[in-house]
């Protein structure tokens, strides 16, 4: 699966949240975890109870939700931040059209990107803004250009935006999302609740504190969000951007970093519409994430004691799933490599193939770490 291989090439990133203060330790197995047997027997009850730890059952919807994303007359305006990045690419010059910006290496129009700013409603009718990424020079540098076209979900971190996914190539996210595009994929990328322009760094703060007493968890909020962007693919008016052929349902991949890995993870683990799941830079037993170490945004306490990260990465197989956090990341520590190797010796147990970089024979795989 070429897929694969070009989505961990360009999304091996390194350290993200550089949190040198979180406490080391061993990342232990809840009452809940995966044991062996049947591995689609326990996803089966597991899966249902991840939900109501999430409090995603509990979660209100909005009868008008969610709807489907529409280009927006206001798609040439792009906001300070997206300007004052892109002035410092001198590979990336940009012209506006009528409702969407193409973005072209300066040297070459082979890798043009349209970019549309799009907008659709959560599960809960909040309004999500995302750009939604096209490539136009060729549709793919990793598949035959005939066939149906790729697709990713792109989830930014804990302290950047949709803006720093696509334009920002020294920060933590290294541009990526454009990266993606530019090869082939079409690429949508949110902000997360809470984070964008203009909100500040306390903002999703306060959102999970209200949610959870209501008994929902932000994280499981951020996860419906991230399955909303899925429908959004799903469902996307083809034509209207440009797209003059299917989305390969086959080829669709949700990936992010730090935040985004773990929500990622968990809209992974609830979607299983999802072929591909890719975690960056942050893969910590919840010893940690549910710490008072760790952002309030991350914390899910119901599932404390009875499952853990590698047990939510264990519902994603036989599906392919990709995990990677640099062992130099100032936030790798004995609750990452534990996590890793619990996560390895669940899949083996289960009879999975996990494969170690570098991926050899990935059609095999199921696991790569």
């Amino acid at each position: 699966m070429k897929k694969t291989l070009i989505i961990f090439a360009i999304l091996v990133l390194g350290c993200t949240e550089k949190n040198a203060g979180y406490p080391d330790g061993t990342a232990q197995k809840g009452n809940l975890s995966y044991q062996g047997g049947s591995l689609a027997d326990w996803q089966t009850k597991t899966h249902s109870q991840l939900v109501d730890m999430l409090g995603t059952n509990r979660f209100v919807l909005s009868q008008n939700a969610p709807s489907l994303a529409r280009g927006q007359t206001h798609t040439t305006t792009l906001t300070r931040k997206a300007l004052a990045l892109l002035k410092q690419r001198a590979d990336i010059c940009f012209q506006k059209n009528t409702n969407f910006i193409e973005l072209n290496d300066c040297r070459s129009q082979e890798s043009a990107v349209r970019l549309f700013l799009i907008s659709y409603r959560a599960l809960d009718g909040k309004e999500i803004g995302a750009y939604l990424l096209v490539p136009t020079g060729r549709w793919s540098r990793v598949f035959d250009e005939k066939s149906a076209v790729p697709s990713v979900v792109f989830l930014h971190d804990h302290t950047s935006t949709k803006e720093d996914a696509i334009f920002n190539d020294k920060g933590t996210l290294k541009g990526a999302a454009l990266t993606l595009a530019q090869q082939g994929f079409v690429v949508l990328v949110p902000d997360l609740r809470g984070f964008g322009a203009g909100q500040g760094m306390t903002v999703h703060e306060k959102m999970a504190r209200e949610f959870s007493k209501k008994g929902v968890s932000f994280m499981g909020v951020l996860s419906l969000d991230a399955v909303v962007a899925q429908n959004v693919l799903d469902r996307l008016d083809l034509p209207a951007f440009g797209i003059d052929r299917p989305l390969d349902r086959k080829r669709n991949a949700i990936t992010g970093v730090s935040l985004g890995a773990v929500v990622a993870l968990f809209a992974g683990a609830l979607d299983p519409r999802v072929d591909l799941v890719s975690v960056q830079a942050h893969f910590l037993g919840f010893e940690v994430l549910f710490s008072k170490h760790h952002c309030f945004c991350q914390h899910v306490p119901a599932m404390q004691d009875k499952l853990n990260i590698f047990d939510v990465a264990m519902l994603i197989p036989p599906r392919k799933l990709h995990v990677a956090m640099g062992t130099k990341d100032v936030s790798y520590n004995g609750f990452a490599s534990t996590a890793f190797e619990t996560l390895e010796a669940q899949a083996k147990l289960a009879g999975l193939t996990v494969c170690r970089f570098p991926f050899h024979d990935q059609e095999k795989c199921s696991v790569f770490i």
